[in-house]
């Protein structure tokens, strides 16, 4: 049997009410989401949607950190990259709990 080639694109957006986290499962509004559409080569496309909390691979943090630069640290773990708020965004997010 032959595999069928897989290729991807990544592209950030934003979250909607109706946008949902493929690992957590959880709807954010209003915050980063890495949406990647898998293409393969007989027509068949996925999307799948990974929230910013979510994401520890490398050039999903690279992409969200690159649109908010000044939202966002990128940290490094043993297994892959973290984001977190930026020490004054977290203040601000802590008073109401909204991005």
């Amino acid at each position: 049997m032959k595999q069928s080639k897989l290729s991807y694109q990544l592209q950030v957006t934003l979250g909607t009410e109706s946008t949902k986290c493929s690992k957590c499962c959880r709807v954010r509004e209003k915050e980063p989401f890495i949406k990647r559409t898998n293409y393969r080569n007989r027509g068949c496309v996925g999307f799948q949607f990974t929230c910013w909390r979510c994401c520890r691979d490398a050039e999903s943090t690279f992409l969200i950190k690159q649109k908010w630069p000044i939202a966002f640290e990128r940290l490094p773990l043993f297994d892959g990259f973290s984001l977190q708020w930026a020490p004054g965004v977290r203040e601000l997010v802590a008073k109401d709990g909204k991005a």
